[in-house]
């Protein structure tokens, strides 16, 4: 650059040479001359040349450098934030579509509506229900629709049993004198030692559990309360809801408690045939609505359903390392249930669960101990006397709470395990 400048200001000299002989000679033949002619004007035009094309210093040279750096580095972080939002843009769509991509599989894992918010039975809508079968992949379970009531009157002891409850019904009513009303199916029934309303031998200890607890009348035991159990063998939800519906609810009968356990046979009896977690939640509702809708101020238990077995042996949780369908729909419905119960005025769930249940040691497997269900599905004498003691005590809180507060308290009720 610098030799650049230098024959460029020789070649400029040159020219200003010859313009000035040039005009020199222009002004002799005029006879005048002028200072301020273009000489002049061509010297400063030059020096001003010369002047602008001197070599930079170099210290403007590496301040220009310093500056090209710091922009070329602001380029570079602005690439890199750039990139930075890019990517943090992209992380959140993925973020954003595993939510919904997840939401999707718990929700058509699941299948169940949320029936906490459910205010009467009108709100129950059969075509609410997606699945009928427990086993998805199921074509084909014989299940009924769980809100139409349906007797069993072809069933010859079923009809005896459900006439001698509304026998008992009426004369309770008129007593006058009931605490506790228990409503359900063989569990309920089992436990006054009947079977199909006749005295089964092999349930007579049952009886003297349930009389010792829920008789206070005899006088000779130490009973707190005076209950009586309303149910029949082999019975579901569409089956005590006909019951109540002719006859088992009869106006004088206003206990203080109103106990229900139903469910369990709404399943079904094999793993190809159980009905779906929609079905017998929906039918466990319709029949507390329906004890709702005839007395909306009684206080309302909702029993959970109790464990039992899939395969006929002790274990309930794990089958072969892999877990049993039938315990996790039974699960599932007793959480809708709680849910359910925690929303609503002067209901309360009551969960059983840990009493019929012990932990296999080193396992998380979980069984039904002989002495609580032989058969693993209705309890003994000695499931009926631990399920019995923790009713008493839920009762007696229940009535106790209701009474000082004038209300409903909220509580779901989970005893200790007594199955150890």
């Amino acid at each position: 650059r610098v030799m650049f400048h230098q024959n460029e200001e020789e070649s400029e000299d040159e020219q200003v040479g010859l313009l000035s002989a040039n005009t020199l000679e222009n002004e002799d033949k005029n006879g005048t001359y002028n200072s301020n002619n273009d000489i002049s004007k061509m010297v400063k035009k030059k020096r001003k040349k010369k002047h602008h094309l001197k070599p930079l210093p170099f210290e403007v040279m590496h301040k220009a450098s310093e500056l090209k750096a710091n922009s070329n580095r602001k380029s570079q972080l602005k690439f890199q934030d750039r990139e930075s939002s890019r990517f943090a843009c992209h992380t959140g769509v993925i973020y954003v579509t595993l939510s919904v991509a997840l939401g999707i599989w718990f929700w058509s894992s699941h299948q169940i509506k949320f029936y906490s918010g459910i205010q009467q039975y009108h709100d129950l809508r059969i075509d609410d229900i997606q699945h009928w079968c427990l086993d998805k992949s199921s074509s084909f379970c014989p299940c009924t629709n769980p809100l139409t009531p349906k007797h069993r009157m072809g069933h010859k002891l079923w009809k005896e049993a459900y006439y001698g409850n509304i026998r008992e019904a009426a004369i309770a009513g008129k007593m006058g004198n009931i605490d506790v009303v228990f409503l359900g199916d063989n569990i309920i029934e089992e436990w006054r030692g009947l079977s199909y309303g006749k005295l089964d031998p092999n349930k007579e200890q049952n009886a003297q559990v349930f009389e010792n607890l829920f008789w206070e009348g005899l006088g000779y035991n130490n009973a707190d309360f005076d209950g009586l159990a309303l149910g029949i063998s082999g019975d579901k939800t569409f089956n005590l809801l006909w019951r109540l519906q002719n006859g088992e609810l009869p106006d004088s009968l206003n206990p203080s408690v109103w106990w229900i356990s139903i469910g369990t046979n709404d399943f079904g009896h094999n793993g190809r045939t159980f009905c779906s977690i929609e079905v017998v939640l929906m039918g466990i509702l319709r029949v507390i609505e329906e004890v709702r809708a005839k007395r909306p101020n009684a206080l309302i238990v909702v029993n959970s359903i109790l464990p039992r077995s899939e395969n006929g042996d002790a274990d309930v949780t794990f089958s072969n390392g892999k877990p049993m369908p039938l315990w996790h729909g039974i699960s599932e419905v007793n959480r809708e249930l709680e849910d359910y119960c925690s929303y609503n005025h002067n209901m309360y769930f009551f969960d059983a669960t840990s009493i019929f249940l012990s932990q296999k040691p080193k396992s998380k497997a979980k069984y039904i101990p002989d002495k609580l269900m032989l058969d693993y599905l209705n309890p003994t004498a000695k499931g009926y006397q631990a399920w019995g003691e923790a009713i008493v005590e839920e009762i007696h809180s229940i009535v106790d709470a209701s009474q000082a507060e004038g209300g409903r308290r909220p509580i779901t009720s989970t005893v200790p395990s007594r199955g150890e």
